[in-house]
């Protein structure tokens, strides 16, 4: 079925009996893309992993772990079929910015749920009381905020360090590396963080609105509309509890 210059068809049968060569398949979208190929068309020919590894076992180490699908390799997968028999390139963004956007105030607000419900606790097994997140909308409010609340403390630290012939010396030079890293950390990452952009997604809704209209079932296959995740259950059901398993 052929829908502005897309053909869509049964996403699905596309790919049965075909070679496939995947190319960084042990990183993260590369195990996706095997596992929901697999998932949906065991009737593939054959997947050609191109995987760097010092030898065979670890190679099958590498690739033995499966990740669930989500909604990138869904829409990588519609857009190989719609594209088969075209030579022309068409970039998607596959980005939430506009159809939906989520904000900080609800990451705060999750996180602030997430921890309530489910607190830390301490070496003595007490919950351990949390703070309310607090965000800031630039760079130099936030380093207004440090510079009040840390940095002229660390400098009365200082003075009296040195009045005291460097009986603080320790104390001062561990807060003061902690100090230099949290600043080194707010430039390095300030430009994402604060980062205003949208990116144009038409081309990713025309492929969606081809999908839905050829009402074979790959919408719900082969779903990549973000306008259906809810931000705040994600926060909250996926994200923290994600965080807290594999990060912290």
């Amino acid at each position: 079925m052929v829908i502005g210059g897309m053909n869509v068809g049964c996403v699905a049968s596309y790919f049965g009996g075909k070679n496939i060569l995947i190319t960084g398949s042990t990183g993260f979208l590369g195990k996706v893309l095997v596992e929901k190929i697999l998932r949906v068309q065991p009737g593939v020919r054959k997947l050609f992993l191109l995987v760097r590894a010092t030898n065979d076992e670890s190679a099958r180490h590498r690739i033995q772990t499966e990740i669930p699908g989500d909604m990138v390799v869904n829409s990588m997968m519609v857009a190989m079929a719609a594209h088969t028999e075209e030579k022309v390139q068409t970039v998607y963004h596959l980005t939430s910015s506009v159809s939906n956007p989520t904000s900080y105030t609800t990451l705060q607000e999750s996180g602030h749920r997430y921890f309530k419900d489910n607190p830390p606790r301490g070496e003595n097994g007490e919950p351990i009381r949390l703070n309310n997140m607090r965000f800031f909308s630039t760079v130099v409010r936030l380093r207004a905020y440090i510079v009040i609340k840390y940095k002229f403390p660390l400098e009365v630290l200082h003075l009296v360090n040195v009045l005291l012939c460097g009986l603080f010396s320790r104390r001062y030079n561990e807060l003061n590396g902690k100090y230099r890293l949290a600043m080194h950390l707010i430039e390095l990452y300030a430009p994402y963080t604060l980062f205003k952009g949208r990116f144009d997604d038409m081309n990713l809704e025309k492929l969606r609105k081809a999908m839905e209209s050829n009402r074979d079932g790959g919408e719900y296959c082969f779903d990549f509309d973000l306008r259906r995740i809810d931000w705040d259950d994600y926060f909250y059901r996926v994200h923290f509890p994600g965080v807290l398993k594999y990060l912290a």
